[in-house]
């Protein structure tokens, strides 16, 4: 059962991992949908969370983590992005928590309310979008911050409430934001390239959010209020 399930995942053996938001869990299931395991998110540490100044009693502060955006490396690691805890978690794939990382606020390597979490192809960086702060930051695989771009704003490099993270095989880092559009940008933060605006035809978006991209190169985009997949 799940309550606002969020993220989603799959391994290379098709079995699928679920962010189940509101439980504060992540579920996992075989191919066909039967039920593996589950395992809960740990407690927010106390006195942890930043209030935010202009939304005071923040509906995604909880004593207990929330589950968002969730992505899989090569060795079946799971990492999760907890929008209530201002962190981001890595747990092996029994559900052990192997790593914590990220305070919350808004200086380097802090975070504040992480939507969505993507791993480069040999796993050693994380990418992770910071929904109020506006920008994308890198990691390495011990959570150690690297850099960071991004700021809030509607021009190239710029971000209205980042939400999807994908990577590409070639460590390109691809983002959704509320202004409509996905950018692109290497592995370092350079911009690329971007496409979409506002509406409803095809192409267009209507805040798209998560994102996923195959093997192929083929990118499947959650297009949030038009209400489909493209």
């Amino acid at each position: 059962q799940f309550s606002a399930p969020d993220g989603v995942a799959l391994d290379d053996a098709g079995r699928i991992y679920v962010a189940d938001t509101n439980n504060h869990r992540v579920q996992v299931f075989a191919p066909d949908g039967a039920f593996l395991l589950s395992f809960d998110l740990p407690p927010v540490p106390a006195g942890t969370q930043e209030q935010d100044e202009d939304e005071p009693g923040d509906a995604d502060q909880s004593p207990l983590g929330k589950p968002f955006g969730i992505a899989l490396d090569g060795a079946r690691n799971i990492y999760v992005a907890d929008g209530a805890g201002d962190r981001a978690l890595v747990f092996s794939s029994t559900g052990a928590l192997l790593l914590s990382f990220g305070t919350p606020g808004r200086a380097a390597g802090q975070l504040k309310q992480p939507r969505c979490i993507g791993v480069a192809p040999d796993g050693l960086f994380l990418f992770v979008s910071v929904r109020k702060n506006d920008r994308i930051q890198k990691f390495d695989s011990n959570g150690n911050y690297l850099t960071q771009w991004g700021s809030r704003g509607q021009g190239n490099d710029q971000f209205g409430w980042p939400v999807g993270v994908a990577v590409d095989e070639f460590g390109n880092v691809y983002v959704t934001d509320w202004n409509c559009r996905i950018q692109v940008f290497d592995s370092n933060g350079t911009y690329l390239t971007q496409w979409g605006s506002f509406g409803t035809a095809n192409g267009d978006f209507y805040y798209p959010s998560g994102m996923v991209i195959d093997s192929s190169g083929a990118i499947y985009v959650a297009d949030t209020f038009n209400n489909r997949v493209q």
